[in-house]
């Protein structure tokens, strides 16, 4: 960044010039006891003081394994304690820490570990449908011969060293809750040392795009960029060391690991998540035994809680005063068309739009390496995403990672194919959401005068050629 100078528009609040870390360790000394994470479903309660405990022992632990400043380390799990330590300890020890959707199957796992140039991979053992292990040692079977730290793959060339959360013991794989075990004086020294050298626009965070159009494109993120994201948008909803937020969309994503995470980090509150993946019952039992303040849903997911047989009404009779949880019609149970946050909050109609503003720290420092345009064969294939038995879908043009999934024949023997039982699909190599109900190759695309896919007429074409009904969701 030499040579350059930062400008900064009118406003009332600076915006934060520090790394993940030193704001850290600057919030735990402001809130040392107050509740910092709540893990319902691992029955963990940390004060930021744990935390920091947890957070720093693991820090440096990586490093006595070796680890240097602008490594890369993989995270392949769902919410967990151990995904809040791990992105606070790479923070702080300077690796970068790149997402792994946990619905990643082996092609999208062995393109984004490469992609990333991964020399480490937290991963849980499974979760759901998937069995991580077993996919990890068909990606890499050298595993099975190699000590922990000294993996050498042909499918993962880059990758030493592979650390799983739970206490099974792996061969090759070392257990996380060792890792903690490893360190001395001079890796805690060492810590304190690079909490002086770290710079906030060193890069520390790779974000994969859904992957939904091509391979996944990864966003290289600085510490001023979602450090800064965190702290503003909790700003704007008036966020406290006396608030406690229900985080039940997943750490992988930008929604979790910064708005949800660093948010709560950047105004000392707390934490809470109700289950590993999302649970509608989960979530509302949590919002009333935690006391929770906000919660954070995508639409669907406020439409799944509110829908809930055993939820939506007996916990909107529980909830504290002002507070209101709004159905699929804008109404509670007790017909109020009033949505209301919280009592210490100014109410709000909920017919009414607000607008966000923020500045830009939140732009990116760049891709994780260099940019792969597709190829004109895989430009050509045409698949629905994966939706419901007889719902229509909005149609995506050419997925390379599709392309990895299908066996393909010559050009000239391609047909359409319904993908139940079709040989040519790979069980196992792509997450589920993208696995196509239908797949069709066409010769060309409906297009707009300046070469764009119209994919709205893509998606007409196809409800009318296949007979299907529409489900809205939201």
């Amino acid at each position: 960044m030499s040579g350059l100078s930062y400008v900064h528009g009118a406003s009332d609040t600076p915006f934060i010039g520090d790394t993940i870390g030193v704001h850290f360790d600057r919030m735990v000394g402001r809130f040392a006891e107050r509740h910092a994470l709540i893990v319902r479903h691992q029955q963990i309660r940390w004060t930021y003081r744990e935390l920091k405990q947890q957070v720093d022992a693991f820090a440096a632990g990586l490093l006595a394994l070796g680890f240097k400043r602008g490594d890369r380390v993989g995270i392949w799990s769902p919410n967990s304690a151990e995904w809040v330590i791990t992105q606070f300890a790479t923070a702080k020890a300077g690796l970068i820490l790149v997402n792994i959707n946990p619905a990643y199957r082996l092609a999208e796992l062995e393109y984004a570990l490469n992609k990333a140039g991964c020399v480490a991979l937290v991963t849980a053992a499974r979760f759901k449908s998937s069995d991580y292990l077993p996919m990890l040692v068909e990606l890499a079977p050298e595993l099975a011969t190699a000590s922990p730290g000294n993996l050498r793959a042909l499918r993962l060339p880059e990758l030493r060293l592979v650390m799983t959360i739970g206490a099974q013991s792996v061969p090759g794989m070392m257990r996380f809750q060792d890792v903690s075990g490893l360190s001395g004086e001079a890796e805690r020294h060492r810590l304190g040392v690079l909490a002086e050298e770290l710079q906030f626009d060193d890069p520390i965070n790779i974000q994969f795009t859904s992957g939904t159009t091509g391979f996944p494109k990864g966003a290289t993120l600085t510490h001023h960029n979602i450090l800064n994201n965190g702290f503003f948008l909790g700003k704007a909803m008036k966020f406290t060391e006396r608030d406690r937020v229900c985080i039940p969309v997943p750490l992988y994503h930008c929604c979790g690991m910064v708005i949800g995470n660093l948010g709560r980090l950047t105004h000392g509150a707390a934490m809470v998540y109700p289950s590993e993946g999302f649970d509608p019952l989960a979530t509302l039992e949590t919002i009333e035994a935690e006391r929770c303040t906000a919660v954070y849903s995508v639409p669907t997911m406020f439409i799944a809680q509110m829908d809930h047989p055993d939820g939506g009404r007996a916990i909107d009779a529980r909830l504290p005063g002002d507070a209101r949880l709004l159905g699929r019609r804008g109404e509670n149970a007790r017909g109020d068309r009033r949505g209301r946050v919280d009592a210490h909050r100014r109410p709000r109609d909920d017919r009414q739009r607000g607008l966000l503003q923020y500045c830009r720290p939140h732009q990116g420092h760049g891709y994780p390496r260099r940019r792969e345009r597709l190829s004109a064969r895989d430009r050509r294939i045409s698949l629905p995403p994966p939706k419901d038995p007889g719902r229509a879908g909005d149609r995506h043009a050419g997925s390379a990672l599709w392309r990895r999934a299908l066996r393909l024949g010559p050009p000239a023997r391609r047909r359409d194919r319904h993908s139940g039982g079709d040989p040519r699909l790979l069980p196992g190599q792509i997450a589920h959401y993208k696995v196509p109900r239908y797949v069709k190759f066409v010769d060309g695309f409906p297009m707009t005068v300046t070469g764009k896919i119209q994919k709205f007429l893509m998606r007409q074409q196809m409800i009318e050629e296949l007979r299907l009904s529409l489900q809205e969701t939201a």
